[in-house]
């Protein structure tokens, strides 16, 4: 009996450990909060022990008893600017999501918001002016993704064949909008892909909203929204503008010459080209425009070849290589540039006959061999599946449903931090999505990627819009 009253009288409450804390014993804190079970299930004790944690720079166990802390005991005065100051420490550690996660907590609580949303600004590449409570809200509400195609009336195949080739690759959840019957029921914490058709491409532009991720992998409209818009079209432009500035720059070259097809696709490039190497004060020397490749030489009968530099060929069409070599064949001592699209040809040609630089984010070869046998096992399987092969819609659902497993979070800050971790996508078609990443100058010397050269200069204004 004397024994358990001696136990009682010297044994510690909740205040003498608290009182511990007080007087910066920490460790000494810590050390009775695990002698016995009540304190481990008294939770009013887990901001003292979070706080503790993070005084002798254990941020993993600070991170932990945090994250038991009720939100509503999350404004105890003992945390006042602990999550701010827990995640400075955590973004040292290379732990961004985390920290992400704990400065917007900060600033739901009121603590330093301004330093919050500069730190949050340079995390997600987003603008300090934008991040409003609204812009913040939907970064952190449980992301969607959102497919919107055509999935009744003439198309309706089309769609089918989207989302089975989508669904091969992504395995998260996803919610499917009819594009022949949109609807106003997309919320801005999605991560939207589509649509098929410009006119609903155009009718989600003018109602975009951030903080919203948007993916056009079909759709040549390019939409004039500022966000976080993504469009194989959009990084054909950015390449041209780059390209522009290298030629006139730092290659200095008079007489350039454009050689194209008459594919949609090559006429965009070319009509935006042309805009900016005009706003750059130069013309071209020589616009060819083949339509027919195999029978080349009436198109080069006029060209004077101590009148080219250079030639531009952008390689965005499947006549690219053919129009390549007749330039090749007539003009072989000749330098010849052209977009990332060449990338995707290097496995599929004459290794011998493909030497040309271009423009592209950093792309290796090995990446381009592992990318090329996805896309095949990818077709061999949906084949197996439904019996016929992939058409150019199927594929790049694959390409997007690829993308999206590697980039997919709980929220769009997370999705987002994994973008400008990941910086680009180069996919097996050859179209690039950019993040954030810079471009090169890749030199291809018979079929082999050599040479990768950084060019710095200011972004020029881009082109017109294509039809």
């Amino acid at each position: 009996m004397i024994k358990i009253l001696l136990s009682f009288l010297l044994s510690l409450s909740a205040r003498d450990l608290i009182k511990q804390f007080n007087e910066g014993k920490y460790e000494t804190f810590l050390k009775n909060f695990y002698s016995e079970r009540k304190f481990l299930q008294d939770k009013t004790l887990y901001p003292y022990t979070a706080v503790a944690y993070l005084n002798i720079w254990k941020t993993d166990s600070a991170l932990k008893y945090y994250q038991l802390i009720p939100n509503a005991n999350k404004k105890d005065k003992i945390l006042e600017g602990f999550a701010y100051k827990l995640a400075g420490e955590l973004k040292r550690e290379g732990k961004l999501k985390d920290a992400l996660t704990l400065y917007y907590d900060s600033y739901q609580m009121g603590s330093f918001s301004e330093e919050v949303l500069q730190e949050i600004s340079m995390m997600l590449n987003i603008s300090p002016s934008t991040l409003n409570d609204s812009v913040l809200y939907y970064l952190f509400d449980t992301a969607e993704v959102v497919l919107v195609f055509p999935f009744s009336g003439d198309f309706a195949d089309l769609g089918e064949e989207f989302v089975n080739a989508f669904k091969m690759e992504y395995r998260g959840p996803f919610r499917k909008v009819n594009e022949e019957n949109l609807t106003n029921d997309i919320r801005p914490n999605c991560i939207l892909i589509g649509p098929l058709k410009k006119s609903t491409a155009t009718s989600i532009d003018s109602s975009y909203i951030l903080p919203t991720i948007w993916f056009l992998p079909y759709s040549t409209y390019i939409p004039f929204s500022e966000g976080f818009i993504y469009s194989p079209y959009k990084c054909i432009l950015e390449e041209a503008s780059y390209l522009v500035n290298y030629l006139v720059d730092s290659l200095r070259v008079q007489n350039i010459a454009l050689i194209i097809d008459t594919s949609w696709i090559e006429g965009f490039f070319a009509k935006n080209f042309k805009t900016m190497l005009a706003q750059r004060g130069k013309f071209l020397r020589y616009e060819i425009k083949i339509d027919d490749p195999f029978n080349f030489l009436p198109y080069f009968e006029s060209v004077d070849s101590e009148k080219i530099d250079i030639a531009v060929i952008p390689g965005l069409s499947g006549n690219a290589y053919p129009i390549y070599s007749a330039f090749r064949t007539l003009f072989p001592s000749k330098k010849v540039i052209g977009t990332s699209a060449w990338l995707s040809k290097i496995l599929q040609l004459p290794k011998h006959m493909l030497n040309l630089d271009v423009v592209s984010v950093q792309v290796s070869e090995s990446y381009l061999i592992k990318s090329a046998d996805q896309l095949e096992s990818f077709r061999k399987k949906f084949f197996q599946t439904y019996e016929y092969l992939p058409s150019e819609i199927g594929d790049l659902a694959f390409e997007i449903g690829y993308l999206l497993e590697q980039i997919m979070d709980k929220n769009l800050a997370g999705v987002l931090l994994n973008m400008n971790s990941l910086k680009s996508y180069y996919s097996p078609k050859g179209y690039c999505y950019n993040f954030m990443d810079k471009l090169f100058i890749i030199r291809i010397r018979e079929g082999n990627i050599l040479q990768i050269g950084g060019f710095e200069y200011e972004e020029g204004e881009q082109g017109e819009q294509g039809e």
